[in-house]
C-alpha cells in the first residue's frame, strides 16, 4: 500500500513524463476530484468549464489531451453527459485496483480494436 509521500511522487513522476499542458493539468485535477469508486466521471465539458472558469473548447481540448496521453478513456453517455474513466494506473478509488485494471484495459481494446 502506498503511502501519501509515495503516491505524491508516483503522480508526479506520471504526469510529469506526460508533458501535460497547463489547462490538461487543470482538467485533470479538477477531474480526480471528483473521482467516483471504480475510476469513473460522470460529468459535462461545460460543468468543467464553469468550475475552473475556462471557456468550453480549452476544456474540450484539454479532455482530447487528456484520452490521447492515456490519462482517461471514454465511456458511455449517461444522459446528456459523457463519462470517463481514469486510468488507475494514475490513481484509483475503490476496492480492488487489478480488476478496475482488468476492466480499463478490456474497455480500451473495445475502443481501439487495432491495437
Amino acid at each position: 500500500m502506498l503511502n501519501y509521500g509515495d503516491l505524491k511522487q508516483a503522480v508526479g513522476d506520471q504526469l510529469s513524463a506526460e508533458n501535460l499542458q497547463n489547462q490538461e493539468y487543470r482538467v485533470l485535477m479538477y477531474l480526480m476530484s471528483k473521482l467516483d469508486f471504480e475510476n469513473y466521471l460522470r460529468i459535462t465539458q461545460s460543468s468543467i468549464a464553469e468550475a475552473l472558469k475556462m471557456k468550453q473548447p480549452a476544456v474540450s481540448r484539454a479532455i482530447r489531451g487528456l484520452l490521447q496521453h492515456d490519462i482517461i478513456i471514454t465511456g458511455p453517455h449517461v444522459g446528456t453527459a459523457k463519462t470517463y474513466r481514469l486510468n488507475p494506473r494514475m490513481a484509483h478509488k475503490g476496492r480492488n485496483l487489478q480488476q478496475t485494471i482488468i476492466d480499463y484495459d478490456e474497455l480500451k481494446k473495445l475502443q481501439n480494436p487495432k491495437h
